[in-house]
């Protein structure tokens, strides 16, 4: 009788008792099993990516600004083609990267340099590029098509165009001779990612 009153005694003790938790190691070495960190719906691991699509391109930081000496510098007091002129600015190796381009065509030159006379370049729409350089012009994938100035001083040989994200688009003309004409100013459509901080045309002579 004793042996039943203790034994139902006991359990109703154990019944009646809340369940306890394993103290934390304060060391952190033995943490709970049910502690678990879950990602906030807004912020995604790359191990949930949605199948089929790739991750975003991080965008790059926005480079410093241009001292004065990374300006490309004009001819003071030019005139004309002159003023479209610039100094042949030192770029540091591997800044520079060829890009895209074709040179406006005769019927359309006019119209471009007029449009070009109070700024540097004019962002296109992709059908309008074309109708400047011809049917077949396309930019690459991701890239933007801009009117740049240029001057040259004859149309043999040709042209060259580079950017750099720090120093801008870079727009250089070689003629072959003996003698140096006149400057002329040009037009290009560039095809870039981004529109560029500056736009500097030189043109040369080599004989």
């Amino acid at each position: 009788m004793r042996l039943t009153a203790c034994l139902g005694f006991c359990l109703a003790v154990a019944c009646s008792e809340p369940a306890r938790r394993p103290l934390a190691d304060p060391h952190g070495s033995h943490a709970p099993a049910e502690q678990v960190t879950a990602l906030a719906p807004s912020e995604p691991s790359d191990a949930t990516a949605i199948p089929g699509e790739e991750p975003a391109t991080p965008v790059p930081p926005e480079p410093p600004p241009l001292s004065e000496a990374e300006h490309c510098q004009h001819p003071p007091k030019a005139k004309g083609a002159d003023a479209w002129d610039t100094e042949y600015l030192r770029v540091p190796e591997g800044e520079l990267s060829p890009v895209t381009f074709g040179t406006v065509n005769d019927r359309e030159l006019d119209s471009s340099v007029k449009q070009l006379s109070d700024v540097e370049y004019v962002q296109l729409e992709a059908e309008r590029a074309r109708e400047l350089v011809d049917a077949e012009f396309k930019c690459p994938d991701g890239e933007q098509a801009y009117l740049v100035r240029a001057v040259a001083h004859s149309t043999n040989w040709g042209f060259s165009a580079n950017y750099s994200r720090r120093y801008g688009l870079f727009v250089r003309h070689r003629a072959l001779g003996r003698r140096t004409p006149p400057l002329r100013k040009r037009a290009l459509v560039a095809c870039l990612a981004e529109a560029p901080r500056q736009v500097c045309p030189t043109a040369s002579v080599v004989e």
